[in-house]
């Protein structure tokens, strides 16, 4: 269920802080004569003693920004481009002054607002989009509408929420693209900033564990077995050239894209990626956080590592440590954990799962710079993947999403008709998105890998 917290977000918050625009019916927002009376903002804002005055706040700022008596007024200003010229200039000033764009022009300002309209479009593909959206199977049955993702104004938008001919879902999705579009300016310029440490981070450790050589180095070709119950990963083989197998829902085919790295007198082999988070899964995390502060996400930079052994993970740590030393770079481990419960079996073969994610973290200091450090083995990589109860492509995908009640707050039942947070949602949901991950095991085996004659499931 939505959080009394996120719906007030969602009710009044837009373009920031200092300016809001509120949820109530058009019979309220065009009634010319008086302002909200405290029965009615009891009931809009869904709390005993609901903010009157807040709520007289809320309308007269909307009435300043789009320069109306009333909001009776609006309908004429929708083919009138010079007013429309003026609203964007004062949305322009607007945003200057709520995020700092001292020095920024107007038209830098409006490509860095249309780039946030455009990622707030692309948090609802993550919805709504027909082939993987978490809620694909619910498009027939839900009333979306296509208009809003064309528009890139937030005049407009500001406009259509207000429109008389607008359906109550088109006035709902104008209000959620320009809340989601605040959000989505905060996580863009906080990821601006990010990115400096983030590739400095890397570069550094490019240069002392993997000589600087940009690139692969090596391929892994990889089969693993799952369990049929909770698709666990519990076992991997390294596929040997040439080598042809069978492939069932069960299995799943893997390239790693590996480098090497120097221990002793010998080459060990690593798959790295780097962490920054994705903007929509950070804008998201916002949400879930009930805050348009990035920093409270708390994991937005660091790297993930996957290692043929876990003996590989803490051989790595050791060298890292010991040549950040000799570099005369000041790193300090801040914090690690292990939840590989393999004790010290090192072997590249891992039989069993573990009920919980297996992973070797560690929280660094670079320089001063703090990063998180992700390590796996191939196995607890593809366990952390696939495993249905907390794999990346089930509960990261959209569990958590609906038990912090964010899907209910992008989907209200009122607007959409569809309890999201009814169990048996989630549920179906589930063993669709389940069904998915199945299916796609049997098409992830190149055709020279495969066997003449397939195994069945």
């Amino acid at each position: 269920m939505a959080k009394e917290g996120q719906q007030r977000h969602f009710n009044y918050e837009v373009l920031g802080p200092e300016m809001l625009f509120p949820i109530p019916g058009n019979e309220t927002l065009f009634d010319s004569t008086r302002l909200f009376n405290p029965a009615e903002v009891r009931k809009l804002s869904r709390e005993k003693d609901g903010d009157y005055l807040k709520f007289r706040l809320i309308r007269r700022e909307i009435l300043n920004i789009l320069q109306v008596d009333n909001l009776a007024d609006v309908p004429a200003i929708f083919n009138n481009e010079k007013k429309k010229a003026v609203i964007r200039h004062r949305l322009l000033e607007m945003y200057r002054r709520l995020y700092g764009l001292t020095e920024q022009s107007d038209r830098d300002i409006w490509r860095m607002i249309v780039a946030a309209l455009k990622l707030a479009d692309g948090v609802i593909d993550i919805f709504e989009n027909p082939e993987v959206g978490i809620l694909k199977q619910y498009r027939t049955s839900m009333e979306m509408t296509n208009e809003v993702r064309a528009i890139e104004d937030p005049v407009d938008l500001l406009l259509l929420m207000f429109s008389p001919k607008a359906t109550a879902v088109a006035q709902y999705e104008a209000r959620r693209k320009l809340v989601l579009a605040d959000t989505a300016f905060h996580a863009q310029l906080f990821l601006e900033e990010a990115v400096k440490p983030m590739d400095s981070f890397l570069r550094t450790t490019q240069r002392l564990m993997f000589g600087g050589v940009i690139g692969a180095t090596k391929h892994l070709e990889i089969l693993s077995a799952h369990s049929p119950t909770d698709y666990s990963a519990q076992e991997v083989n390294i596929l040997q050239t040439g080598e042809k197998v069978g492939i069932s829902p069960y299995n799943r085919y893997t390239n790693f894209v590996m480098r090497e790295w120097d221990y002793g007198s010998g080459k060990r082999l690593a798959a790295v990626e780097s962490r920054t988070k994705d903007p929509r899964s950070l804008i998201l995390k916002m949400l879930r956080k009930e805050t348009k502060d990035p920093y409270q996400t708390d994991d937005y930079l660091g790297a993930k590592l996957v290692f043929l052994s876990k003996a590989d993970i803490f051989r790595f740590l050791d060298t890292f440590s010991q040549k950040a030393a000799q570099d005369g770079i000041l790193l300090d481990f801040m914090e690690v954990a292990d939840s590989i419960e393999n004790g010290m079996d090192f072997r590249a073969l891992n039989n069993g799962a573990s009920p919980s994610l297996e992973v070797v973290k560690a929280h660094v200091r670079v320089n001063g710079q703090m990063a998180e450090l992700q390590m796996y083995t191939i196995r607890t990589f593809l366990d952390s993947r696939y495993h249905d109860d907390f794999g990346h492509e089930t509960a990261y995908s959209f569990k958590r999403l609906f038990e912090s009640g964010v899907v209910e707050l992008l989907y209200p039942e009122s607007i959409y008709g569809i309890n999201f947070s009814n169990g048996e949602v989630l549920q179906a949901i589930r063993q669709q998105r389940r069904s998915a991950t199945r299916e796609e095991a049997l098409i992830s085996l190149p055709k020279e890998r495969r066997l003449s004659v397939e195994m069945t499931p």
